[in-house]
């Protein structure tokens, strides 16, 4: 693992709070990540990319639950998200 991505894995979850205080206080954050874990768990809103157009805009929930495309998309769904559709019990969405 390089510096930078130790750096940014270290101080990953102190961003994350930071910028969702900044986001709760009325300011746009506008986070490009390839990250679906991040994006599940602190976006309220997603656009994908995907062939050279827009690909999808709404809600993770919409992303992760209406979508059969993700892997044509080159996405995954993220593992919280897998495990809570294998025990419903644990949704997270």
């Amino acid at each position: 693992m390089n510096q930078r991505a130790a750096r940014w894995n270290r101080n990953k979850k102190g961003l994350l709070v930071l910028l969702q205080e900044l986001q709760q206080q009325g300011l746009t954050i506008l986070l490009i990540t390839h990250d679906m874990e991040i994006m599940a768990e602190y976006s309220t809103r997603v656009i994908i990319m995907g062939y050279g157009t827009k690909a999808f805009d709404g809600s993770p929930e919409e992303l992760f639950t209406n979508r059969d495309d993700l892997l044509e998309l080159g996405l995954t769904k993220p593992p919280s998200v897998v495990l809570s559709e294998t025990v419903p019990a644990l949704r997270v969405l």
